[in-house]
């Protein structure tokens, strides 16, 4: 973890008590896979999410990732990065070497930002000053038999691309609970919403195809 922050992130250590990692990095990172910003799909892109607890540690990291790396966008949620840096800390103009990061607007404690996340196997955070590492109950088991649940604490308002990121790309098989709520429409309605996902006598719903 320390060789990310260093090489990738390029953030001063005396600036290490200003920020957290969460989310679907640190699964990876378990894994022992490097994070691609990219994988076969870029709606797809596995990012670093950075987050911070307060306005103040905010505009400090923001400026350190400025002075390091490239802007690329700025939504009322997050200001996205492109790392200039490989994994080895070397410079690169390589597409496929470069790693995407977020700095999350929303300031919240790792305690309570891990209820945020919609599956259990990324609600995790990781603070590099102390070197501490917080997650949900079943974190480690659900990664460990790579299964797909919903974070108990988590609203249903899931989205088809999230359940396709980890079910597909990921590898992860949905639990059984999951599947009951696709199956009995309480996810599908979005998902015809957004991705005109038909379900009739002769089609499938999207879902179908992902680890059933």
């Amino acid at each position: 973890m320390n060789k990310l922050i260093h090489n990738i992130l390029c953030i001063p250590i005396k600036h290490w008590d200003k920020f957290y990692i969460a989310g679907g990095t640190l699964i990876k990172l378990f894994q022992n896979k490097l994070i691609k910003s990219y994988s076969f799909s870029a709606k797809l892109k596995s990012d670093i999410d950075l987050f911070i607890t307060n306005q103040e540690n905010y505009d400090i990291i923001y400026q350190c990732l400025k002075n390091y790396h490239s802007e690329l966008i700025g939504t009322d949620k997050a200001f996205t990065f492109e790392s200039r840096y490989d994994i080895n800390g070397d410079y690169t103009k390589e597409w496929l070497n470069q790693f995407r990061i977020q700095l999350i607007k929303k300031t919240a404690m790792p305690e309570k930002q891990i209820n945020e996340f919609d599956f259990t196997v990324c609600s995790c955070a990781f603070e590099p000053h102390i070197q501490k590492f917080t997650y949900v109950d079943t974190f480690f088991e659900d990664i460990r038999r790579k299964k797909l649940a919903l974070n108990k604490s988590q609203k249903l308002d899931l989205s088809y691309f999230r359940i396709q990121k980890y079910a597909y790309s990921k590898g992860f098989k949905m639990d059984k609970e999951l599947k009951k709520m696709i199956k009995e429409d309480k996810l599908c309605m979005r998902c015809k919403r957004r991705l005109q996902c038909i379900t009739d006598e002769n089609k499938k719903c999207a879902y179908d195809n992902y680890n059933f």
